[in-house]
């Protein structure tokens, strides 16, 4: 069931007209603590377009981290922390080169069987402000076929918000296509949050939570 994220009046000062990379990282992190908290992030977690600061470090220990970003290599100082560096995309073309490279180099790393055709591994997938500069859908469709059902996906996005000359064509333009592709991926909904509670909720920054009831 949907619900509203608490401590609303909190979130409107920190993401108003000041926000930053500052307040990203602190707010979305106060979220993924409360998700950990309640049990509900899982073992395996992907961070795509994690970026140098990971908000996926507010994490608790007790995951494995894997992070996807086309960057630089991130310092590799945890056992249970793998970095992948690689375009995001590259990895999403079923049988490619890029991606039977990083399902290899996973599987070594959770210690499981790369040939195995189950590799439902994955139980939360994170997007922070990556889904303007890809094709949304393809991306979400394929790494989704990663995850187990109960699995959840974490978005932290708003459409157009970025650096324009690098956005996709097929990126997301609005919240409404976003939330209905989740739906059709076979995902519920669990939280739908506008952090700044602007009245054009379709272009405003959004974040959602949705747990995997299907698989596509």
């Amino acid at each position: 069931m949907q619900e509203r994220f608490s401590n609303q009046e909190g979130w409107k000062e920190s993401w108003g007209m000041l926000y930053g990379p500052i307040e990203k990282i602190v707010n979305v992190g106060q979220l993924l603590q409360r998700l950990d908290r309640e049990g509900k992030i899982g073992k395996v977690v992907l961070d795509v377009g994690s970026g140098a600061k990971p908000v996926s470090n507010f994490l608790s220990s007790q995951h494995q981290f894997i992070t996807v970003d086309y960057g630089g290599k991130l310092e590799q100082t945890d056992a249970n922390k793998l970095h992948i560096q690689s375009d995001i995309e590259s990895l999403a073309n079923a049988g490619s080169f890029a991606q039977n490279k990083a399902i290899t180099k996973g599987a070594q790393f959770l210690n499981i069987d790369s040939r195995r055709t189950n590799r439902e591994t994955i139980d939360c997938i994170i997007f922070s402000e990556i889904l303007n500069y890809i094709d949304f859908r393809k991306i979400i469709l394929q790494y989704s076929r990663f995850q187990p059902i109960g699995g959840r996906i974490v978005i932290y996005n708003q459409p157009n918000r970025g650096l324009p000359e690098f956005f996709s064509e097929r990126g997301v333009k609005g919240n409404s296509s976003l939330v209905e592709f989740l739906t059709e991926c076979g995902y519920e909904i669990e939280i739908l949050h506008y952090p700044n509670d602007f009245e054009e909720k379709n272009k405003e920054m959004v974040l959602i939570v949705a747990r995997k009831i299907e698989q596509k």
